[in-house]
């Protein structure tokens, strides 16, 4: 529900085709899926049975859900959300649309991929309010917080089917790319996880993630070969080798920039107390000479 043509209605699209799985897209004529994605999707139905629907018709379109899912409607790198929203807004998932389904309440779910800009609480959920005067977005408040909400616990699933799939892949011949944009910010509370409101880092989210797969060390790469002290100055001097207790203090005295190298030097204290392990951070260019001892290196 809303627009058909992004990534996730993409993704939905074809792996429900793949899976026999009926998926309806329901979103404004403009915002209709891209025709190659549609053959993609066609292809697989073909083999395996599903019946794909695209449409602007909403009661057509949520008739005998089982699943309504939604999305975002605007990103961070769009500059006019005015038109977009406009459209859009009558594809707000509703109390009233989850009941037009005609589904038995055990038998229905929402989802949401999330974040989602269900209230106002968020400083975009404010923003979005001041300029259009709206309280929510893709889905109300009232849907989110309801019984068929699941989105939470599709987030705490896509965490599982995360680290299995870097499990299996660790130690082969594959990279795994993890902790970018996009992502799921929540908390664990009475034994299951629940969203908040915040932003997730991507210096902390390596931290972590280092953490938990017993990382031998954490490489952050930037666009400098070192950490320096009086960055920018005519007596700047470069970090090498440090014991972490020298580099908070360091940290403390206020020698690197927020939103810039303080959280990768805060990500790579906390990394190497916990483990113990080394964190390196160099530039980019220098990441196939970590072995000549390259970078700022924070050891115990």
């Amino acid at each position: 529900m809303g627009d058909g043509r992004d990534n996730v209605a993409d993704s939905l699209l074809v792996c429900g085709s793949m899976l026999g799985v009926n998926v309806h897209i329901v979103t404004p004529k403009p915002l209709f899926t891209h025709p190659d994605v549609q053959k993609i999707a066609q292809n697989f139905a073909q083999d395996s049975g599903s019946k794909n629907l695209i449409t602007d018709d909403i009661a057509q379109g949520v008739k005998g859900a089982n699943v309504v899912y939604t999305d975002v409607w605007v990103s961070m790198g769009e500059n006019d959300w005015s038109e977009r929203i406009k459209l859009l807004k009558p594809y707000t998932v509703t109390m009233k649309m989850m009941q037009m389904t005609g589904t038995p309440d055990d038998q229905l779910i929402f989802m949401h991929c999330l974040t989602a800009f269900h209230d106002r609480t968020t400083q975009v959920g404010e923003e979005i309010y001041e300029k259009y005067g709206l309280n929510e977005m893709e889905v109300t408040d009232e849907v989110f917080n309801s019984k068929y909400a699941w989105q939470f616990t599709e987030a705490e699933n896509r965490l599982h089917s995360i680290k299995a799939v870097m499990a299996a892949t660790l130690g082969n011949l594959f990279i795994p790319i993890a902790c970018g944009g996009g992502g799921i910010l929540v908390i664990v509370k009475d034994g299951h996880l629940r969203g908040v409101a915040g932003v997730i880092h991507k210096d902390f989210s390596a931290a972590k993630m280092a953490e938990d797969i017993n990382a031998d060390e954490l490489v952050i790469l930037t666009t400098v070969d070192h950490a320096f002290l009086n960055y920018g100055k005519e007596n700047q001097q470069a970090i090498g080798k440090i014991k972490v207790e020298q580099l908070k203090q360091y940290l403390a005295a206020g020698y690197f920039a927020a939103g810039s190298m303080k959280p990768k030097i805060e990500a790579a204290i906390e990394f190497v107390e916990k483990t113990g392990n080394l964190a390196i951070i160099t530039s980019l260019s220098n990441a196939n000479k970590l072995a000549d001892g390259v970078g700022t290196i924070i050891y115990n």
